[in-house]
């Protein structure tokens, strides 16, 4: 699966979020890199397939993505971040309304 994706003209795209998102890097490394080193002579000569091999070492340069393409990962990354803060906000809300709450009724406010 991780091949076909890389080879795709999209595809490759999902790979690469997927290595910015994914915070468990060993999942991220026996499901996608242990797939890719199977075919690693052809990923590397491939248009798209070398993007996800290269993108661990060279990062979010121009001389490996295009500037729209690098433009739309940091969008993601913008997303990413206000989606895990206001996963931590609705995580740690209930804790902190309770708390003020008891602050409240003990007169400490």
């Amino acid at each position: 699966m991780a091949n076909e994706l890389a080879t795709h003209e999209s595809g490759h795209l999902v790979l690469l979020t997927l290595m910015d998102v994914v915070d468990d890097t060993v999942l991220v490394n026996k499901s996608i890199f242990s797939e890719l080193q199977q075919n690693v002579l052809d990923l590397a000569v491939h248009k798209f397939g070398r993007i996800p091999l290269l993108y661990p070492f060279v990062g979010r340069k121009n001389r490996l993505l295009t500037p729209p393409t690098i433009a739309s990962i940091q969008e993601m990354d913008k997303i990413r971040e206000a989606t895990r803060y206001a996963h931590l906000l609705s995580s740690g809300l209930p804790y902190f309304s309770s708390l003020l709450a008891a602050t409240d009724s003990s007169g400490f406010l």
